[in-house]
């Protein structure tokens, strides 16, 4: 998935002057010395890729590294892939969203349980509060 998500992000940085991407506290994730704050250590972060927004872009097969502003201050992330769980051109009517799952058993040998705990801290709040979450599985009768 690593390489998926590398291939798009290149397309995304090539083509868009603006775009968001949801990250999750997961793996190695570090957002400078801010951190995840509040809701985020549980909801994650959407950061604002602009042209204003980020310096010093990298990656290699498993990280993005990027310093960004956060409240006029510069800060320096490391993204591990596997943090990425959604990323989009617009949060009101967005063209594009990429919605990545994330496969904790391949990525970081959990179990079963691990994936549900994963499961759930993939929930998105919609904009009235309340927790958007799909089941696609389907039930044998």
């Amino acid at each position: 998935m690593s390489k998926f998500k590398k291939q798009i992000l290149g397309l995304l940085f090539d083509f868009y002057d603006k775009f968001y991407m949801h990250v999750i506290p997961a793996g190695d994730i570090c957002i400078g010395e801010r951190g995840f704050i509040g809701n985020e250590r549980e909801h994650g972060l959407v950061l604002v890729f602009s042209a204003s927004s980020y310096k010093n872009l990298r990656w290699d097969e498993n990280t993005l590294y990027a310093d960004m502003r956060f409240s006029g201050k510069w800060e320096s992330l490391i993204i591990p892939f596997q943090s990425i769980v959604t990323v989009f051109d617009d949060p009101g009517k967005p063209d594009f969203v990429f919605k990545f799952s994330m496969d904790t058993e391949k990525e970081s040998g959990g179990n079963n349980k691990d994936k549900e705990k994963s499961a759930d801290k993939s929930r998105v709040k919609s904009s009235n509060g309340k927790i958007v979450k799909v089941d696609f599985s389907r039930k044998d009768d």
